[in-house]
């Protein structure tokens, strides 16, 4: 809910400013490259304990990686291979925020870090398989109890980017923020691979008695019988 908001309210101007970047040649491209630099520039501020600069860079870096996506659409260039990257760069921009707040404080910072890193990268990961199985990305949690569905939207990326703005405006308080947010994303993995693999299981089985169909009827048309009528089936 929150990402269709922001979308919204982002997407006009990002618009406008890619149709005129391509007179400036500015490729998808580059402007992912620019939020990688942008994001490793995070991570050192982090490490330096100059927590409002990270902040400019982290939205900055937010900023080209919605820029890349509509200079693709712009260009016509809205392939596999881009969506594929930036999935990738938005993972590691995450990584990168979480390595810089560690190295700024080791003894505090580095088990929560750890945490967070440990719940959203088995959460993608479960993401990704159940969108490589059957196409769909959310929809293991459509028909799932509202208070699960609460929780996934929570996990998008507008609540993620809050979480770490929050940590810049209040670091000491970056082992709490942290680990709230795994609190949550917790029991929303741990749905996801219980419902995941329920529905996954009903897909084989619906399988498995199609082809255990299909079987009796050439069975049977082998062996001739007469008035047998071959049921429909997808």
């Amino acid at each position: 809910m929150l990402d269709r908001w922001l979308r919204r309210a982002t997407q006009p101007p990002l618009r406008w400013l890619a149709r005129h970047s391509i007179y400036w040649r500015v490729t998808p491209l580059g402007a992912s490259l620019t939020g990688l630099a942008l994001a490793v520039f995070v991570m050192v501020m982090l490490v330096l304990n100059y927590y409002m600069a990270a902040l400019a860079g982290l939205l900055l870096n937010r900023f080209f990686d919605g820029l890349d996506g509509a200079l693709a659409r712009a260009m016509g260039e809205d392939e596999t291979a881009g969506r594929f990257l930036d999935t990738c760069l938005d993972s590691l921009y995450r990584v990168l925020f979480l390595i810089g707040f560690a190295l700024a404080d080791p003894s505090r910072n580095t088990l929560p870090a750890l945490i967070l890193m440990a719940t959203s990268g088995v959460l993608d990961m479960g993401i990704a398989q159940f969108e490589a199985q059957t196409g769909q990305r959310r929809g293991v949690l459509r028909h799932a109890h509202w208070s699960l569905r609460l929780l996934d939207m929570i996990t998008h990326a507008t609540p993620r980017l809050l979480i770490l703005v929050a940590a810049c405006v209040w670091p000491e308080r970056f082992p709490v923020i942290v680990l709230s947010y795994a609190g949550i994303q917790g029991p929303l993995m741990l749905a996801r691979v219980i419902l995941g693999y329920r529905w996954l299981s009903r897909q084989d089985r619906k399988r498995q008695l199609d082809r255990a169909r299909r079987v009796r009827v050439v069975a049977s048309l082998k062996e001739g019988d007469s008035g047998f009528t071959v049921p429909p089936w997808r």
